[in-house]
C-alpha cells in the first residue's frame, strides 16, 4: 500500500503537478492564528505549549483515520496517506521552480533564478556563488521536501510523515525569528537533528552510490558518526558524489548534474522500498 501511496504522490507532484494550490502554506497559517487568536492570551499558549496545542489536534485527527484505516478500510488508508504524503511535499516543490531554470520559457529565465534565490535565502544556505548555492539547496531540500518525509511515512505511516514536515515547519520558522518560535530555536534544532539524523545519512550514502563512490563513501565514513551533522553530510556527500572541490567555481552544467544525482537517489529509493514490499518489510 505504501509503494502504491508514494509512486501516485510522485506523479502527481513531479509530473502532473497536481495539488499545488491545495497545498498553501498559508491554510496552516490560517489555522495557526486561529487557535493564536482564541488561546493567544492564556497559559496553553505560552513556550512548548503552544506548539504542543498547534500540533495535538492534527495528530489526533490523522492518527485517528489511520488507525480506522489499517483496521477497517484499505480505502480510506489509501486516501489519507495519498492526501497527506502530498500536502506534506509542500506547496511549491523545488523540482517546478529547477525545471523553470534549467529550462527556461522565453523572458522566464531572471525570474526563475530569482525564485531560487528566495528559496536559498529561506533554507539558509550562504557562502557560495549563486550556482554553487542552488546545488547545496538541491541537495539540502531534496531530503527536507521528500527522503525524510518519505523515510518517516514508511515508519510510522502518515502520521510520520505529518511529524516529520511539523518539526521541519517549526524548524525553519524558529530560524527565520518568528516571534511565538524564537525561543525554541536551540530546542527545536536539536529535536530536528534528532528526527533528520537516520534518514539524512542514508540519503548522503544513496548519494554516494549513485555517484563518485570511491571520492564520496569516505567522506560519508568519516562524517556518518558524528551527532548534529544533517545538512553537513548531504552537502558534503552530494558534492563529493558529484566530483565538486572546495575551489571549483559553479555553473548551470554542475546544477543539472544535481539534479540527475537527486533523480538518481529517487528512483534507488524507490526501487528498495518495492523489493522492501514484496518481502513485506513495507505494508
Amino acid at each position: 500500500m505504501k509503494l502504491i501511496i508514494i509512486l501516485l504522490c510522485l506523479w502527481l507532484d513531479y509530473y502532473m503537478h497536481i495539488g499545488a494550490k491545495g497545498r498553501q502554506q498559508s491554510y496552516f497559517n490560517r489555522y495557526e492564528n486561529f487557535l493564536k487568536d482564541k488561546l493567544g492570551n492564556t497559559k496553553v499558549w505560552e513556550g512548548w505549549f503552544s506548539l504542543i496545542t498547534i500540533a495535538a489536534p492534527i495528530f489526533i485527527i490523522v492518527g485517528a483515520i489511520q488507525l480506522y484505516g489499517i483496521t477497517q478500510s484499505n480505502m480510506v488508508e489509501l486516501i489519507l496517506g495519498v492526501v497527506v504524503l502530498l500536502f506534506c511535499l509542500g506547496s511549491s516543490p523545488l523540482q517546478n521552480k529547477l525545471e523553470h531554470y534549467l529550462k527556461p520559457k522565453e523572458g522566464g529565465e531572471k525570474q526563475a533564478e530569482s525564485e531560487l534565490k528566495e528559496a536559498i535565502a529561506d533554507a539558509g544556505i550562504s557562502g557560495g556563488d549563486f550556482f554553487r548555492n542552488v546545488t547545496q539547496l538541491q541537495l539540502w531540500q531534496s531530503h527536507e521536501r521528500f527522503f525524510a518525509i518519505v523515510f518517516w511515512f514508511l515508519i510510522l505511516g502518515p502520521i510520520g510523515a505529518i511529524l516529520y514536515r511539523m518539526i521541519s515547519w517549526f524548524h525553519d520558522n524558529a530560524l527565520h525569528g518568528e516571534a511565538m518560535y524564537d525561543k525554541q530555536l536551540d530546542h527545536m534544532t536539536q529535536i530536528h537533528n534528532w528526527a533528520a539524523w537516520i534518514p539524512a545519512r542514508i540519503v548522503a550514502l544513496t548519494y554516494t552510490l549513485v555517484g563518485n563512490f570511491m571520492a564520496s563513501f569516505d567522506v560519508w565514513l568519516k562524517q556518518a558518526p558524528k551527532m548534529g551533522l544533517v545538512k553537513e553530510i548531504l552537502i558534503s556527500c552530494g558534492f563529493a558524489s558529484l566530483g565538486i572541490a572546495d575551489d571549483d567555481k559553479g555553473d548551470k552544467e554542475e546544477n543539472e548534474h544535481a539534479q540527475k544525482l537527486v533523480h538518481r537517489a529517487l528512483l534507488v529509493w524507490v526501487l528498495i522500498i518495492a523489493v522492501a514490499t514484496l518481502g513485506k518489510l513495507f505494508l
